[in-house]
């Protein structure tokens, strides 16, 4: 019975000794596992920061293309039509007017207002105050009808001569 014993123990020493080794390996196998998905998560965060800079990229891009040809011709529609408002056109003598204040609301909204040198370079970004600038566009009549008349009657003098 003593050797029955003796071969139940060996027999558990190797059983237990095999569990060691495979437990072992597990452990490894963890251990690699665990360095696997910390690599990729380092990689899926720098894809993510990449993804975030070129989605940034991306709307810079957008906010500074030229304006499409239809934002171009609604500012010039709101310019018109803030004019005509303005100088009451086409009543009166407003024609004889109207060019000036047209130049005059055009080197406001450059100057004040980002629009660019010709309407279609102003940027996307800027549509929207340029619109803003056009309603805020409060001229002086009289100085710039005054300039009008003033520049008229200087033609009309080196003509004459």
């Amino acid at each position: 019975m003593a050797k029955k014993l003796e071969g139940m123990l060996e027999n558990l020493m190797t059983i237990q000794e095999r569990q060691l080794n495979s437990d072992e390996l597990v452990k490894a196998r963890i251990a690699k596992t665990e360095q696997i998905v910390l690599g990729l998560a380092t990689k899926f965060d720098s894809q993510d920061t990449r993804i975030t800079t070129l989605e940034e990229d991306v709307i810079n891009l957008k906010w500074n293309e030229e304006i499409t040809d239809e934002q171009a011709t609604a500012i010039r529609n709101k310019v018109q039509q803030r004019v005509s408002k303005i100088l009451d056109y086409p009543n009166g003598d407003s024609d004889i007017y109207y060019q000036t204040f047209i130049s005059n609301i055009y080197a406001y909204l450059r100057k004040s207002h980002n629009l660019g040198s010709k309407i279609t370079t102003t940027k996307k970004k800027h549509f929207d105050t340029v619109i803003r600038g056009i309603d805020a566009w409060a001229p002086n009549i009289q100085e710039l009808k005054a300039r009008k008349d003033k520049r008229d009657e200087a033609r009309r003098r080196l003509k004459n001569e």
